[in-house]
């Protein structure tokens, strides 16, 4: 089963029958370039045969997926039916608050917008430029000073793309 959501993410996913045996539940992610990151198995359980997974993508790129098990106990047949959830590993970099790949005066001015609820912000991971978890004024002061002085750069992912090395509920969806 295959799924994309607007933005061109796709995910697909499969069972994986080696042997003839049920090996689990496996998905691939995929974006412009190809595949996007290794493929990782799905299911926790262990036990019994998964087949005919299902997969679905919201707007956002979060992925649901979907498959029965069957296991026979004691000479009776069950079925379970298991469902996970897993939200996207967004690239971004940190200061560039409006995605365009430049981190110039256009920046801290939306993250002044989303702090005085003008406007929302499609990666507030990115309007972060201190890191701390937090979008406070000394966001946007940090980028003004780092455009404008040889201050320092903004701690990672900067100056390429990446994932949020550091934990924390702000949250990116390009």
């Amino acid at each position: 089963s295959v799924a994309m959501n607007p933005a061109g993410a796709i995910t697909a996913v499969w069972d994986d029958w080696t042997g003839n045996q049920s090996r689990g539940i496996f998905a691939q992610n995929f974006d412009a370039d190809g595949a996007a990151g290794a493929p990782y198995q799905v299911n926790e359980q262990t036990g019994g045969m998964f087949f005919e997974p299902r997969v679905a993508m919201s707007e956002r790129g979060e992925v649901v997926l979907a498959w029965p098990r069957e296991s026979i106990i004691e000479h009776r047949f069950y079925m379970d039916v298991f469902a996970r959830v897993f939200e996207p590993e967004v690239l971004f970099v940190r200061g560039d608050v409006n995605g365009d790949a430049y981190i110039d005066i256009s920046d801290p001015i939306l993250t002044l917008l989303f702090m005085f609820d003008i406007m929302d912000l499609y990666c507030r991971d990115a309007a972060d430029v201190d890191d701390n978890g937090r979008i406070n004024i000394l966001d946007p002061l940090m980028s003004l000073l780092f455009i404008f002085t040889d201050a320092s750069p903004p701690p990672p992912p900067f100056p390429d793309p990446g994932v949020d090395p550091t934990e924390d509920t702000l949250g990116c969806a390009w």
